[in-house]
C-alpha cells in the first residue's frame, strides 16, 4: 500500500483506540438503571442513518445505511458501498521519464501492464448479533454481523482513467464481520467494524491482460457513526 494509505489506517486505529479507551473509563462509572435504557419498549423497532469510512487491503471504502433496532441484540441495515478492487497478481513500480515520476502497475508474473480498473458499488442487506449483552454495560457493545446482495462493478481502461470510457457489470456480495459500539448514549452509533469481503462476477472481469478474475475478496477495517431517531 501507498503512504497515503499507510497515513490513514493509522489515524483510523488511534479514533479507534481513543474511542474505546473513552468507552470503557465510562463503564466504571455508568449504573445499572442507566444500562438498561437502551432496552426500554421504545427504543424497540428504532430506525436510523448510519456511515462508514475504512481501509481495506488495498484500498478505501465508504458507506451509507439504513439500521433498524430490532430488540436489544439485532440490528439490521441497508448499506450502499463504494471501493475499488485490483488483481492480486498486480504490482506496482516507480517510473521516470526526465523529470517526472510516475506510477505504473503492471502484471508481476508477465510483465505487462494493467488493462482495466474496477469501481465496485456494492448493495447490502445485513444483520448484526450484539454478544455478551448480560455481561457487559451498554457502554461497550460487541457484535458480530454478515450481509449479502447484489454489487455493480464499473470496469475502466487503467491508461484512460475513470472519465475515459467504460462498462458496467452485474455481480454478488457479500461479507462477514466483527465489531463494537462503544458510547453509553442507546441512540448513538459510533465504533469499529473489521470485515471480510467477497465480491463475484459472472464470466469474470479483466484487469489484467488475459486474466479474467471471478471473484474479489479482501478485508476491510472501517469507523462507524451514526444515529437513531425516535
Amino acid at each position: 500500500m501507498n503512504k497515503s494509505v499507510r497515513q490513514f489506517g493509522r489515524w483510523l486505529l488511534t479514533i479507534g483506540f481513543i474511542a474505546l479507551s473513552n468507552a470503557g473509563f465510562a463503564q466504571d462509572f455508568e449504573d445499572e438503571e442507566d444500562d438498561q435504557e437502551i432496552y426500554a419498549e421504545r427504543f424497540r423497532n428504532a430506525q436510523g442513518i448510519a456511515g462508514s469510512i475504512g481501509l481495506t487491503t488495498t484500498s478505501f471504502i465508504v458507506s451509507g445505511s439504513y439500521v433498524r433496532l430490532f430488540n436489544p441484540d439485532w440490528i439490521g441495515f441497508a448499506a450502499f458501498s463504494m471501493t475499488s478492487r485490483r488483481d492480486p497478481k498486480e504490482a506496482e513500480k516507480i517510473v521516470g521519464y526526465g523529470i517526472s515520476v510516475v506510477s505504473v502497475v503492471y502484471d508481476s508474473e508477465t510483465g505487462a501492464e494493467k488493462k482495466n480498473s474496477l469501481l465496485i458499488m456494492p448493495i447490502t442487506l445485513g444483520i448484526q448479533r450484539r454478544l455478551f449483552r448480560e455481561d457487559i454495560t451498554s457502554s461497550f457493545r460487541p457484535f458480530v454481523e454478515a450481509g449479502v446482495g447484489p454489487t455493480v462493478g464499473y470496469v475502466y481502461s487503467y491508461s484512460g482513467g475513470f472519465f475515459g470510457g467504460g462498462y458496467l457489470k452485474l455481480g454478488f456480495n457479500g461479507f462477514v464481520g466483527a465489531g463494537a459500539y462503544f458510547g453509553s448514549n442507546p441512540l448513538s452509533l459510533q465504533g469499529l467494524t473489521i470485515r471480510y469481503h467477497v465480491d463475484a462476477f459472472a464470466n469474470g472481469i479483466e484487469l489484467l491482460p488475459n486474466r479474467f478474475r471471478n471473484a474479489f475478496h479482501g478485508v476491510s477495517l472501517s469507523l462507524i457513526l451514526g444515529t437513531f431517531f425516535l
